[in-house]
């Protein structure tokens, strides 16, 4: 139940299958602060985005992201797939990221899904005008 450490003996303390190893702290507990990280590094990044903090042709590196925030590079990965799948940013396999330019095929995508929600709304108005609670969505 010893491990060495730098040279000298560390006793080893039991940990229960709900610990993480590492740490000796409850796997919930571990959970809860991962997604904590993640959230972070998410909500950075998108706010540098949306803030035209980021150039739009220069690559970023996950390790560079993950030093500013201090923290390891697994939730800035996490983050980075995110935004990744919602089209903010593309990733760079072995370089990194950098911000999605926005191609004809989104545009047409955009330009749809607007179409139809506006078309719903509209729709659903009309349906309504004529009840008493549809002349205040008129």
């Amino acid at each position: 139940n010893c491990e060495c450490m730098g040279g000298k003996m560390l006793k080893r303390q039991p940990i229960s299958k709900n610990q993480n190893p590492d740490l000796g702290i409850a796997k919930a507990e571990w959970r809860k602060l991962c997604q904590f990280l993640q959230e972070q590094a998410y909500q950075y990044l998108r706010g540098k985005i949306l803030n035209d903090e980021l150039e739009p042709e220069q690559v970023y590196s996950e390790s560079q992201v993950a030093r500013e925030l201090n923290c390891s590079r697994t939730p800035v990965k996490d983050a980075l797939t995110r935004l990744s799948h919602a089209k903010y940013i593309d990733i760079i396999p072995s370089r990194g990221f950098r911000l999605h330019q926005m191609t004809e095929e989104d545009l047409v995508s955009t330009f749809q899904t607007r179409v139809a929600v506006e078309s719903f709304c509209a729709l659903s108005i009309m349906e309504r005008r004529d009840r008493p609670d549809g002349q205040d969505a008129l």
